[in-house]
């Protein structure tokens, strides 16, 4: 299944990698990503696919523990959800 996330807070180095990490961790892979910086604060806008619905529960938690670790703060999206957008 598809998902997205959006990602936003201030700019700090790690926040890609921290990402990115988590994601290949859980057996999941990245299709696309977009990031900038303006004015110090981060955006990214990042597509992934994971199968297991076990690696996804997984993974959401990691990404509360970044999102808390980075103060960010992190939306996921189901690609039905993210079609609407």
């Amino acid at each position: 299944m598809l998902y997205m996330l959006k990602i936003t807070g201030n700019d700090n180095v790690g926040i890609v990698a921290r990402i990115s990490t988590a994601i290949s961790k859980k057996n999941a892979n990245i299709y696309s990503a977009e990031q900038s910086v303006n004015k110090e604060i981060f955006k990214m806008k990042l597509f992934f696919s994971i199968d297991n619905e076990n690696d996804l529960d997984g993974l959401l938690e990691e990404l509360n523990i970044i999102e808390k670790e980075y103060n960010l703060v992190i939306d996921t999206f189901s690609e039905e959800e993210f079609a609407d957008l």
